[in-house]
């Protein structure tokens, strides 16, 4: 699955969340900057981001994304 693909999927399913919540504005930023990004790029950028900052938006919703992209990739 592309990342774009992906992005627009995970968007739907963050739509009942808070975008008061740093994950949710962490995984919508993380998508608006890298979903045009291939697949290889797209999981580096995601595990980069989740290292950092403990607490940032952007960690926690790289976080998040991470495993749903994981999850993605398996199943396909």
């Amino acid at each position: 699955m592309p990342p774009n693909t992906f992005c627009h999927d995970t968007l739907i399913e963050l739509a009942p969340f808070s975008h008061n919540d740093a994950w949710v504005r962490g995984a919508h930023a993380v998508c608006d900057m890298y979903a045009g990004a291939d697949a290889v790029q797209f999981e580096g950028i995601l595990r980069r981001l989740a290292v950092g900052s403990s607490g940032s938006a952007l960690t926690l919703g790289a976080t998040w994304l991470l495993k749903r992209w994981q999850v993605a990739q398996l199943s396909q």
